[in-house]
């Protein structure tokens, strides 16, 4: 039952490999992110069903059936089990990661804080000159345009279909886990 585990784990440690290795020596900018680490995520999984279905299934088991006491039914549903559990665990530690990855690409509070990592002490008047909350927020308004989730025009915002739908599943997240006001 260890074999979908230990697949699931290598095909995410070689999605981590993939991804320093694609941004990092990428010569030219990569402007959607995401959807490249979306996309080496997705190239994966077949590579998943592959090492699975030719990994020999005796290897990584922790007690082998036997095929005398058990149930060919049991023996196929374990089978199945095995393979489905190892994939989520290759979806659940990619999106565990794409949590992780935003959180250092979009969160205000880590960048302030390697600012103050980097000069011990900083006025409020010394950060806004490194990250201007008009810039801040231009960003965030470009980044809500290009997902699709809002459209500018002559200067105002407005959300599109897909940002209602968003908006409504935040709103009543936000309500259910009490995180009103702002945060």
């Amino acid at each position: 039952m260890l074999k979908g585990l230990f697949v699931g784990l290598f095909c995410f440690v070689l999605f981590l490999i993939l991804h320093v290795v694609i941004f990092h020596f990428k010569k030219t900018e990569i402007k959607k992110r995401f959807r490249m680490i979306r996309n080496i995520f997705f190239a994966l999984i077949p590579l998943y069903i592959i090492l699975y279905a030719y990994i020999p299934r005796e290897s990584l088991l922790l007690i082998p059936a036997d095929p005398n006491s058990t149930s060919q039914f049991i023996i196929n549903l374990s089978k199945v089990l095995n393979f489905t559990i190892g994939f989520m665990l290759y979806v659940f530690l990619f999106m565990c990661y794409g949590q992780f990855y935003f959180i250092l690409d979009r969160s205000l509070s880590v960048r302030m804080m390697v600012e103050l990592s980097k000069q011990n002490k900083v006025t409020y008047d010394e950060l806004k000159k490194v990250y201007s909350p008009d810039e801040v927020y231009a960003r965030r308004f470009k980044h809500l345009v290009e997902s699709g989730c809002s459209i500018e025009t002559n200067g105002y915002y407005t959300n599109t279909p897909k940002g209602n739908a968003l908006s409504w599943i935040f709103t009543i997240s936000k309500k259910i886990l009490q995180v009103w006001p702002g945060g």
